[in-house]
């Protein structure tokens, strides 16, 4: 959404598509399920279903919001509607109080939270920690409880953030204009780390930030530079970034379609992806460089202004404002247009480097004393300090390519004597920008040039035992390679027509491993990458078609016949219960009238479902168990046959009058032996009288 409102202002589309966009994304954003108005991680693209965990992220909710802080600003004409997502996040629901920061995040399946929490000032979470302030969720005290630790490289300190890649401390930056601010000051510094480390371990580029990584897996490493990390850094170091880019160009990482992803500074392999989130990062950050695009519309929303209110962090007083504008605005836009002018003007970036670093230590006197003796070297600029640094490059240049070939290291030479070769010719032409980019980048790829083996032909055979298999069971891949060697092989997977690699294999001659596939139609292969004297090979291509999974019901409480005014139970287990949370159960009753109960399943799969049955005749239970991404549909029927309460058979007319004469006749009998015994009592008493 806010690579939307940047690329409606940098003018690559008009206000029609841009809203158009929009729309679309607001439009399925509330059709998705939430966990209390926060999304789930992922979804499925087709169903909208919550897959991969069905997992809850504060530091992804925070992006969510951003994005839709942005939009609504951006274009108020969706405004309202946009307010309506922002406004059901329940942004509590993610707050532990007992220690005063974000979990970092819910498993909705298991249903708790992280053992972990977002504990640091200096990391991405910053922005959710921002907004759940500024909505009045999250208490301001929040803030405050995050660990602000110091660390340094070489005496250049900065906050600690996780493993220092430049993604973790600028991202939340990319909405929040903190130039200047404390928390600036330390991404100043870890950037200029950054870059005196890529300097310190000969790598002619810097950027290191969580990426994918040539030859498979994803993560941070620091042989391993992207574009994005150093893209980031454009506002406070775009002399630097233009340079890093022009030679991240020559190695072959730009394309058409932008950057690729990354680059390793030990093998020189580029890898081929073209990540999403890398590729906003690296547009947002132009964006905001070029005219404040996304801080403009971020800064003045009421949930930002409210929490900046209540941080100190972002009160800057005004000599340090002044300061900052002085040495990253007009000093380093002067040495800038030196460089696009092709001229390098070096002692000057290094003072400028010097006072940023000062900066970002904050002395700020110093640091403006250095500035300004920066500003004096620029307007005293003279070329001859620039030809010397540059022909002393491309005579290294030569040294090294030269070294090479003596050592018979001759895997990148021809590509460093091409590039050693375009380094003078543009020297002569006074190009000495473009002169430098080439010749560092042909001595980089000549010290790398590793020595071309006498090698033989390797063959790699996959085959997998069951091409169709239903989930969860895992897919058996068995394979072989010749001459049977011991090396790692990596498995890759085809997605949209380009390999992407998946896991990596140790292997010895024959080989067996299993993959845990998700639904769905996959095609692998296998590569090796050369050993020794062996070369490289790729194997024949198997498919794999993996079934939804299928779940099984057990009904433990049921009956099958009832009366009428019974309260029934109907239980059972769902197995296995992954990916849902409750079933729907529907009654129909004899009448065709239907009831439907949604059922939670506990968390060992058990549910229950009581219900009255009110008149006579057969009842249907069905129990539907919806399909998800791993799971096909369940539905199974019940039966219920409810009768009357038993009572009585009616006495026929007949055997009831036959009944009153019997009782009539048994009373005359009593009436006529009372009167009898009556008779006989009088008799006898009136001779006892007489005697």
């Amino acid at each position: 959404m806010a690579s939307i409102a940047a690329a409606y202002d940098l003018g690559f589309i008009n206000r029609s598509e841009a809203l158009n966009r929009l729309k679309k994304t607001i439009d399925t954003l509330f059709k998705l399920k939430k966990w209390h108005g926060i999304p789930y991680n992922w979804y499925d693209a087709e169903t909208l279903s919550p897959i991969w965990g069905n997992f809850i992220s504060s530091v992804d909710a925070g992006w969510y919001a951003a994005g839709l802080i942005v939009a609504r600003n951006a274009f108020p004409e969706l405004y309202e509607n946009i307010s309506k997502l922002i406004d059901m996040m329940e942004w509590d629901k993610l707050y532990d109080a007992s220690v005063k920061r974000l979990y970092v995040g819910y498993d909705s399946i298991k249903k708790h939270y992280t053992s972990g929490h977002y504990d640091y000032l200096a990391i991405e979470s910053r922005m959710a920690s921002i907004i759940g302030i500024g909505s009045g969720k999250i208490p301001s005290e929040h803030w405050y409880a995050l660990k602000r630790d110091m660390v340094s490289y070489k005496n250049i300190s900065f906050l600690w953030g996780w493993g220092a890649g430049l993604f973790i401390y600028y991202f939340p930056g990319i909405f929040l204009d903190e130039r200047g601010s404390f928390i600036s000051r330390s991404t100043i510094n870890v950037t200029i780390a950054q870059i005196i480390y890529s300097e310190d371990h000969g790598y002619p580029v810097w950027g290191f930030s969580p990426c994918d990584i040539p030859g498979g897996g994803y993560g941070m490493k620091f042989d391993v530079v992207t574009p994005h990390a150093s893209t980031l850094a454009i506002i406070y170091f775009p002399e630097k970034v233009y340079l890093n880019l022009k030679m991240l160009e020559e190695m072959g990482v730009r394309t058409s379609l932008g950057f690729k992803d990354s680059i390793s500074m030990v093998s020189g392999r580029v890898d081929e992806d073209f990540l999403a989130l890398d590729q906003g990062m690296i547009l947002l950050s132009i964006a905001n460089y070029l005219n404040s695009s996304i801080w403009k519309y971020c800064m003045k929303d009421v949930i930002i202004e409210n929490a900046l209110k209540l941080i100190n962090e972002y009160n800057i007083p005004n000599e340090v404002l002044n300061a900052y504008n002085f040495i990253f605005n007009n000093v380093t836009d002067a040495v800038l247009n030196l460089i696009m002018e092709e001229k390098l003007p070096i002692s000057a970036m290094d003072k400028l480097l010097k006072a940023k670093l000062l900066f970002g230590s904050g002395n700020y006197n110093l640091a403006l004393k250095y500035a300004r003796e920066c500003l004096t070297l620029i307007e005293s600029y003279n070329v001859s300090e620039t030809k010397l640094f540059v022909k002393d490059e491309i005579e290294r240049a030569a040294r090294n390519i030269d070294n090479a070939r003596k050592e018979n290291r001759l895997s990148f030479i021809d590509k460093a004597e091409s590039l050693y070769n375009d380094a003078k010719k543009l020297y002569d032409e006074n190009n000495f920008v473009s002169a430098y980019v080439k010749a560092r980048i042909a001595r980089f790829y000549a010290s790398i040039s590793k020595v071309t083996p006498v090698t033989k032909k390797t063959k790699m055979f996959l085959s997998v035992v069951n091409k169709v298999i239903r989930y969860p069971e895992e897919a058996v891949i068995k394979g072989n390679i010749s001459p049977p060697i011991s090396a790692d092989i990596l498995i890759e997977r085809k997605v949209n027509n380009l390999w992407k690699g998946v896991k990596i294999v140790s292997i010895n001659g024959n080989f067996t491993f299993t993959l845990k596939l998700n639904p769905g139609n996959y095609s692998f292969r296998a590569v090796f990458y050369g050993l020794d004297k062996y070369l490289p090979c790729i194997s024949n291509t198997i498919n794999i078609v993996v079934l939804k999974g299928v779940r099984s019901l057990n009904i433990t409480g049921f009956k099958k016949k009832a009366t009428v005014g019974e309260n029934i139970t109907f239980s059972g287990e769902i197995s296995p219960m992954e990916e849902i949370e409750n079933i729907t159960i529907k009654i129909t009753d004899p009448s065709k009238k239907v009831a439907e109960k949604v059922v939670k399943i506990d968390e060992n799969g058990f549910f229950k479902c009581i219900f009255k049955v009110n008149i006579k005749g057969v009842w249907q239970i069905e129990v539907v168990v919806n399909e998800t991404e791993k799971y096909s549909s369940l539905k199974e029927v019940y039966k219920i046959n409810v009768s009357e309460i038993e009572k009585p058979e009616t006495i026929s007319s007949n055997i009831q009058t036959l009944l009153t004469i019997i009782l009539i006749v048994i009373l005359a009998i009593v009436i006529l032996l009372v009167y009898r015994r009556s008779k006989i009592r009088s008799e006898t008493l009136n001779k006892l009288l007489y005697f």
